[in-house]
């Protein structure tokens, strides 16, 4: 990113070879706050998002604050830690879906694993955690319409989670949505659906929490 992003788009110049970005944020007391920052269009390092192997929420363990831990195959490991090496205390724009979703500074070299930490919340962190983990073939704001309601983005973001097999999210979100468990989309079929076809440990999870099977919500009239 620009280190001198705020004076230059202050002053209506947009510098070749960079994009500018919106980025909506919450200062240290919580507060919304949006910025506007100028992200470098050249990947100079190759690092792809189909390099990262997994990606999951946690929590910092001395603060409790969110954060999302990462893993990089080798390839991205050797990318990563040539970019990380020759930019710490810089920021790294972390665009997915072209919109940028974080904007964390580079602390220290990375290589096969690395965090990101700042001020989002746990379900932000699951949002980026997905989003990391699927950066072609998922889009990050998936809403599945059908006759008079929509799939939510948590029911959304189980969906993918079930789908991808990532129990740590699919607990997360959860805890943190629990009335999207057994929403359905437009084929009429729930989380639980989609689990059962594949994986026996992630049914026997959502079931653990109340989830059900599109049939049986409809025999109990739901």
């Amino acid at each position: 990113m620009h280190n001198d992003s705020e004076r230059l788009l202050a002053n209506g110049i947009l510098p070749d070879g960079f994009k500018k970005y919106t980025h909506d944020s919450n200062d240290s007391d919580g507060e919304p706050y949006t910025e506007q920052l100028l992200v470098e269009i050249e990947n100079k390092y190759g690092l792809k998002g189909e390099h990262i192997k997994n990606a999951y929420p946690s929590r910092n363990p001395l603060t409790q604050e969110p954060m999302i831990l990462f893993t990089f195959n080798s390839e991205g490991a050797e990318a990563m830690g040539q970019l990380s090496s020759e930019n710490i205390g810089q920021r790294l724009a972390l665009i997915l879906d072209g919109k940028l979703m974080h904007a964390p500074v580079l602390q220290e070299r990375i290589t096969s694993h690395g965090q990101i930490s700042g001020n989002f919340t746990m379900e932000e962190a699951a949002v980026i955690a997905v989003a990391l983990v699927n950066p072609l073939n998922v889009p990050l704001m998936i809403k599945e319409s059908y006759t008079d309601s929509e799939l939510s983005l948590g029911a959304a973001l189980l969906r993918i989670a079930v789908i991808r097999n990532y129990p740590e999210i699919i607990e997360l979100l959860i805890k943190q949505r629990p009335e999207v468990i057994n929403d359905m989309g437009k084929n009429k079929e729930t989380a639980l659906d989609f689990a059962s076809r594949n994986h026996t440990e992630t049914a026997a999870l959502l079931r653990k929490h109340g989830g059900k099977t599109g049939e049986e919500l409809k025999a109990e009239g739901k």
